[in-house]
C-alpha cells in the first residue's frame, strides 16, 4: 500500500485515501491534502465531532442572555431603557458560524422588546419616551444583525481573495520552475 506521508507537508488524512486515490499525493494533483482538526474547548469529544459543539453553545446562551434581559426588562420600570441589552445575546449569536443566527436572534430580541413594552404599558400608562427608546433599541437590533451578516461576508471574501492570490503565486512560481 502506497504511504503518502511526506515530512515536509504535515497533516495528510488517511481516510481521504479510500476517498479519492489521488488525493494525498504531494503538489495536490487530486486536491490539496486535508489537515487535521485539533480537538479545541468546543469539541464533543464523546460524539468526536463539532455538530452541537460551539454553535450549540452560543446559542444556548444566547437564548439564556435573552430571557434574563426580558426578565430584567419586565421588572424594571418604564424609563429605564434595558431594551438596549438585547444587543448582547445579537452579537454572541453573530459569532455563530451560521449565517441566519444573528438574524433570529434579531427576531427574538425584537419579539422580546415589544412583549416587554406591551407588559409595561398595561401595569403603568404608555410613555411617549420609553417608546421612542424602545423603537431605537428595535433599530439597534437591526442594524447590528446587519452589520454582523455583512462583515462576515467580506470577510469571507477577503479570505477567499487571499487564497487565490496564493494559489496564483504557487502557479506562477511552477511555471517559472518549468522554463
Amino acid at each position: 500500500k502506497f504511504d503518502p506521508v511526506d515530512p515536509i507537508l504535515p497533516g495528510w488524512d488517511e481516510s481521504a485515501e479510500e476517498d479519492a486515490p489521488l488525493a494525498n499525493w504531494p503538489l495536490g494533483l487530486a486536491r490539496r491534502p486535508i489537515r487535521r482538526r485539533r480537538p479545541d474547548l468546543y469539541t464533543s469529544r464523546v460524539e468526536g465531532s463539532t455538530r452541537y459543539g460551539r454553535e450549540f453553545d452560543l446559542m444556548l446562551l444566547s437564548g439564556v442572555l435573552l430571557a434574563g434581559g426580558l426578565v430584567a426588562d419586565l421588572l424594571t420600570p418604564q424609563a429605564l431603557v434595558i431594551a438596549i441589552l438585547y444587543n448582547i445575546p445579537l452579537a454572541l449569536a453573530s459569532l455563530s458560524r451560521r449565517r441566519s443566527a444573528p438574524v433570529v436572534m434579531a427576531g427574538m430580541a425584537f419579539g422580546a422588546n415589544v412583549l416587554s413594552g406591551y407588559v409595561n404599558a398595561i401595569a403603568t400608562r404608555p410613555d411617549t419616551i420609553a417608546l421612542l427608546n424602545r423603537g431605537l433599541a428595535a433599530i439597534a437590533f437591526v442594524l447590528v444583525a446587519f452589520l454582523s451578516v455583512a462583515l462576515r461576508e467580506a470577510s469571507g471574501r477577503a479570505a477567499r481573495f487571499r487564497l487565490e492570490e496564493q494559489r496564483f503565486r504557487r502557479e506562477e512560481a511552477l511555471r517559472s520552475f518549468l522554463r
